[in-house]
């Protein structure tokens, strides 16, 4: 009997503690409030292929924030290396054409996405605000950005 409620006073335990968790983290912004501006400003964000930690921590913490702060939001994660390339195309396409500033969050490690900016068109790239790189050693590709049509 005292076996029984020992598991069952853990299971349960567990459940309650995992809920907490979720719903602290899950919406760390209060997402009612919004910025003034943010319409004509657009958010590409992606996230290399990591441990499911890490990707569900970096998109519950990443993504409320961006909600907040851009009036259109593209996160994409990728499953294995290199992968997701032409959603990732596609979403920096669609936000040119949406909004007059683009910000890219490149949230990887080593990475080779400025290469893949070379398939787009450069007229679109104009509206290319900021990239916020979090990849090691990707500091030798800030020239590269600038000339892909980054701002900052």
């Amino acid at each position: 009997m005292k076996k029984n409620q020992a598991l069952s006073t853990t299971i349960i335990l567990s459940v309650l503690s995992w809920v907490f968790i979720a719903g602290l983290t899950d919406k760390v912004f209060n997402p009612f409030t919004r910025v003034e501006g943010r319409e004509r400003r657009a958010a590409v964000a992606i996230r290399d292929d990591v441990s499911c930690f890490q990707k569900w921590g970096t998109e519950n913490f990443t993504v409320p924030y961006l909600e907040k702060y851009y009036g259109f939001v593209i996160y994409l994660t990728q499953s294995c290396p290199g992968d997701k390339k032409q959603e990732f195309l596609s979403a920096m396409i669609t936000a040119f054409k949406r909004s007059s500033e683009v910000d890219l969050f490149i949230l990887a490690h080593d990475n080779d996405l400025v290469y893949w900016m070379w398939d787009l068109d450069s007229e679109l790239a104009m509206n290319l605000r900021l990239v916020y790189n979090t990849g090691c050693n990707d500091i030798s590709q800030a020239p590269m950005w600038l000339d892909a049509g980054a701002n900052t």
